[in-house]
Formats: structure tokens, sequence, C-alpha cells
């Protein structure tokens, strides 16, 4: 396996790279519209998309529970005792 940020890196990668392969099937889409040519399917890129949807999500949350953790590691913890007890 990886690291759990190397593989944020790696889906922010993907992530541009579907983009680009989706601006390339609009452009093609475009193409056969305007030669009426039958539509092509992508299912791959789809599938690909979806994924990443959910893999962007999983990452997300993970990136957001590291940054609380350090967050609550920096906190002066006798403040928020004190604030409790008032």
């Amino acid at each position: 396996g990886i690291a759990p940020m190397e593989a944020v890196d790696r889906l922010s990668r993907f992530k541009e790279e579907v983009k680009i392969r989706e601006r390339k099937f609009d452009l093609y889409h475009g193409g056969e519209v305007l030669f009426a040519l039958p539509h092509q399917e992508y299912p791959g890129l789809e599938k690909a998309k979806k994924e990443i949807k959910l893999a962007s999500l999983l990452y997300d949350l993970y990136a957001d529970v590291i940054r609380s953790i350090n967050d609550w590691k920096l906190m002066v913890w006798e403040a928020v005792t004190c604030n409790i007890s008032e």
C-alpha cells in the first residue's frame, strides 16, 4: 500500500486527468453531432468519474480528520476546561 497523503496527491492528479478526458469527450461529442455520426459511449470514463468522486469523499474526510487532530494538539486544554466550568 501507499501512505494516505500520497494517495491524496495521486487522487488530485487523477482528477486533473479525468477533467482533460472529459473535455476531449465533449469535443468529440460535438464533432459527432456536427457530422451526424453515431454517439460513442465511454463507460470507462463514467466509471472512473464515479470512483474518483467516491475516493475524493473518503480522502477529503481523512484530510479533515487529520487537520482536526492537529488543531486539537495545538489547543491549550487548560483554557478549554476553564471555559467549561464557568
